[in-house]
């Protein structure tokens, strides 16, 4: 088991619970934390520039959402992101984006500011991409699917899909490296969700948002964790 070791900017301002379990899962997301790394509260507190508080309180929420395990004398550990991992968090996301989608078609369909919205989501992601910076893309990419999330206007689906965007954001990290040409595949794969979104056709957006969870199976995913 290794223990941390990364850097991070240090935050000028006191964070909620919440924004600490974002730049813990983004570093995850980065690589600066590798699975199966204990997490030191002393240290992380020092590198985020916050007390302890804070800190504990976010690793209640990350235990919660099943991305750390906290340990009676032992500490906290971040979980191993293996094939299994993946498989689960591929099938939940589509479970819950499938609902969302149907929901947010309607949304889109009928308020040129929802689907502006999601236009200039999409073009987030295009600019990141045409910069190189993955991660970027990664995050746009989140921001993009929690959109459809608001857009359902469930608050079923919402705290469904808060539940897993932290795990979705590791798994983007984890199969955007092992997939050919991402810029072209990537942009490709949300255009034609677009598409299938202002259809009106129920099993052919279904279909849609099944390719497009199932298109990131990482066949070449490296043994245990990402790092």
């Amino acid at each position: 088991m290794t223990e941390t070791a990364f850097s991070v900017d240090t935050l000028s301002v006191a964070l909620l619970p919440e924004q600490v379990a974002d730049h813990i899962a983004e570093a995850i997301a980065e690589g600066r934390i590798a699975g199966g790394t204990r997490l030191v509260e002393a240290e992380l507190a020092l590198a985020l520039g916050v007390t302890r508080t804070p800190l504990r309180e976010a690793f209640r929420i990350l235990h919660s959402q099943g991305l750390v395990q906290i340990m009676p004398r032992r500490g906290t550990r971040v979980i191993d992101f293996d094939e299994a991992w993946a498989e689960d968090v591929r099938n939940l996301r589509l479970g819950v984006e499938k609902v969302s989608c149907a929901h947010a078609a309607r949304r889109l369909r009928d308020d040129p500011g929802a689907l502006a919205r999601f236009d200039t989501a999409v073009g987030a992601i295009r600019a990141a991409l045409g910069r190189g910076d993955l991660m970027e893309s990664n995050m746009a990419d989140l921001a993009l699917h929690t959109l459809l999330a608001d857009l359902a206007e469930s608050p079923l689906v919402s705290a469904i899909w808060q539940a897993i965007r932290r795990h979705v954001l590791i798994l983007f990290s984890i199969d955007i490296c092992r997939i050919p040409d991402p810029p072209e595949r990537i942009i490709r794969d949300h255009l034609e969700l677009r598409e299938a979104l202002l259809t009106l056709d129920g099993a052919a957006l279904d279909a849609a948002v099944d390719r497009h969870v199932r298109w990131q199976r990482a066949d070449g995913m490296a043994q245990g964790n990402l790092g």
